[in-house]
């Protein structure tokens, strides 16, 4: 089962986003990455995407303690695609990067994070995919799923 879909950082863009990180918390993200939809239907499943890659934005950075990651600002070719609904306030996250947690926090709750401007935008390369979860495993798939 699709457990999210989004942008995932590998490689060089994956290192630039660790070296950029101000703050490493005990916990590193499974998967560095931007998610544009949770527990996505099949009519969220943006096949014509997968595994393209698209050049990102770092914007901002915010760490308190508990949860570490960045702003980002992605393409104007896939602002439609975007749909990370916070379904506490009923509105759109921001987009966003969680790179590291503390032990006693959440990934999703980066998205509380005050981000601060960086003083100059860093540009990296995501790759759209997806994440499956399975009864016994969890990994990223770049693969068509319907």
């Amino acid at each position: 089962m699709v457990s999210y879909e989004g942008l995932f950082f590998e490689g060089e863009s994956k290192n630039k986003i660790l070296e950029l990180e101000e703050r490493h918390l005990p916990i590193m993200n499974d998967e560095l990455h931007c998610t544009f939809v949770y527990h996505p239907t099949s009519k969220d499943f943006y096949e014509e995407l997968i595994g393209k890659e698209y050049k990102v934005k770092l914007v901002g950075y915010a760490c308190n303690n508990k949860n570490s990651g960045f702003l980002i600002e992605i393409p104007e070719e896939l602002i439609k695609y975007y749909k990370n609904i916070d379904r506490d306030q009923n509105k759109m996250k921001k987009p966003h990067i969680t790179v590291s947690i503390s032990k006693d926090s959440e990934p999703y709750l980066t998205k509380n994070l005050n981000f601060i401007p960086l003083k100059t935008p860093v540009e990296i390369i995501g790759k759209f995919g997806y994440w499956i979860k399975e009864e016994e495993r969890e990994y990223l798939s770049y693969e068509r799923q319907i």
